[in-house]
């Protein structure tokens, strides 16, 4: 059977972003894909604030853009009250 892993690997990624530790969350990130573990919106998003917060602004910035060529479908979520 096939496992979506990338919510387990989005939380690993968060918790080493907030433990300071970006350089192992990118790690992390690379061995994601290496697996073929499709990135999520959430993985870039917790990368990205994990930079802003360790004041790595130019990398962060650099992967706005990196990812702003990528092609993402962009998924909205709907509430409940939207009705269907």
């Amino acid at each position: 059977t096939l496992v979506d892993y990338s919510s387990t690997y989005n939380s690993l990624i968060e918790s080493l972003c907030l433990a300071n530790k970006v350089d192992k969350a990118f790690q992390l990130f690379s061995g994601m894909s290496k697996k073929g573990v499709i990135p999520e919106m959430q993985t870039f998003c917790r990368l990205i604030k994990g930079l802003f917060r360790n004041s790595k602004i130019s990398e962060a910035l650099l992967l706005l853009d990196f990812i702003s060529h990528m092609e993402i479908q962009w998924i909205e979520e709907k509430k409940a009250s939207d009705g269907p």
